[in-house]
């Protein structure tokens, strides 16, 4: 896992206790959700260029990291 993603789902969790997961889709979008696969509603609050930095930081799509 790189600190991108660390660094993003850190800020995820932030808003959101329960995200765990973390799904990159082949394209590099993503997808944050908890143990169930429940997404959260993102607000404004949740710095978007963090989570762009995490999806730029991956060298293999697709992929999923956990928490």
């Amino acid at each position: 896992m790189t600190k991108e993603i660390k660094n993003a789902l850190e800020e995820v969790r932030k808003y959101h206790p329960t995200v765990t997961t973390v799904i990159f889709n082949k394209y590099g979008q993503w997808n944050y959700c908890d143990d169930n696969f429940n997404a959260p509603t993102f607000s404004d609050e949740i710095n978007e260029s963090i989570l762009q930095d995490a999806s730029d930081s991956v060298e293999i799509l697709p992929c999923v990291y956990c928490i």
